[in-house]
């Protein structure tokens, strides 16, 4: 709901990465740093590779020895053209994924490897999914997966 209530202002975010989600003292979802944010409109598609790819989708992790990206959306990935709110909620699923496996959607040992497992939707499906499944029943029906 936080990243699609900006899109009727015209205005998508492009950098939706955990570092940018916050909760209120509510718990309240909220959404920060909107500086790689940009207008958009339906009618001027764009190409500009910004937010996910300049931050996220250049930059190493190491973690079990293994080398982990942030996860720019395919369009943003190949630079081709597209309207905005689509890769925000790209973003969005990456992150969700993140929070519910504790784990990346597209792990690989290198970066070539990553962009291909995106272009491909390859995603990693951890051995404990069926649990984590039983436990997201209501939010996938939200989501209407």
């Amino acid at each position: 709901d936080v990243a699609v209530s900006v899109y009727p202002t015209g205005f998508m975010h492009r950098d939706i990465k955990p570092e940018n989600v916050f909760l209120d003292d509510h718990r309240n979802v909220l959404l920060g740093d909107f500086g790689l944010g940009g207008k958009w409109c339906s009618l001027a598609p764009t190409n500009a590779t910004c937010g996910s790819l300049n931050y996220a989708g250049m930059f190493l992790f190491e973690i079990h020895s293994l080398a982990y990206f942030r996860f720019p959306a395919p369009e943003i990935l190949q630079a081709d053209y597209y309207i905005g709110p689509e890769v925000d909620l790209w973003s969005c699923g990456a992150v969700l994924y993140m929070m519910l496996t504790g784990s990346v959607p597209f792990a690989a040992e290198t970066r070539a490897e990553v962009f291909s497992n995106i272009r491909s939707a390859n995603i990693h499906i951890p051995s404990h999914w069926s649990k984590i499944e039983e436990h997201t029943s209501e939010l996938q029906s939200r989501l209407h997966l």
